[in-house]
């Protein structure tokens, strides 16, 4: 037998989602913020997970609103090139080569970071390398505001952590 279905009009709801479903999570990112600046939603900033960590997506990002909105968020620790310098590196690259003579601590949080200005494919973006503690780990920053310290990038990248635990944990208590 066939499978069932209904043929649908193009504007119907549930055809829109079916198209949605099929897409992949950065297209949907982009359309998603588009969709919200057209509504009237505004943002100075869109703090992201390292899933999104991508040139096309801070491409998009820095789009909307003719540069208004800035990205921040963790990226892997890949083999992502960044241009620093007029050269290509990736993350561990950086470390090996800035550790001894751009290092910073923050005792605030407790933690060691280097700051550079580097390019991901054509967008210009702040790289903060973060160690915590005693860790021996350490975690990659991405800002498109290049003017921005790393105190207050780190804060704000906080808020998207918080708001995802607070999530976390309002669906632990709907399921209990």
């Amino acid at each position: 037998k066939k499978q069932f279905h209904i043929n649908r009009k193009q504007s119907d709801p549930d055809k829109v989602r079916a198209k949605e479903c099929n897409k992949n999570k950065i297209d949907m990112a982009i359309e998603m913020l588009q969709r919200a600046w057209k509504y009237g939603i505004r943002a100075q900033y869109l703090l992201a997970d390292s899933w999104f960590a991508c040139e096309k997506l801070i491409a998009a990002v820095r789009s909307i609103g003719k540069g208004a909105v800035h990205y921040i968020g963790l990226a892997k620790m890949g083999k992502t090139k960044y241009e620093v310098r007029g050269k290509l590196h990736n993350a561990r690259e950086l470390i090996t080569l800035y550790a001894r003579e751009e290092t910073h601590q923050c005792r605030q949080y407790k933690c060691l970071y280097i700051s550079l200005r580097a390019q991901l494919g054509n967008q210009p973006v702040r790289i903060f390398l973060i160690k915590y503690g005693k860790n021996k780990n350490w975690n990659i920053l991405l800002c498109s505001d290049m003017e921005m310290g790393f105190v207050r990038a780190f804060e704000l990248y906080q808020m998207r952590w918080n708001i995802e635990v607070l999530n976390y944990e309002k669906y632990i208590i709907m399921i209990s």
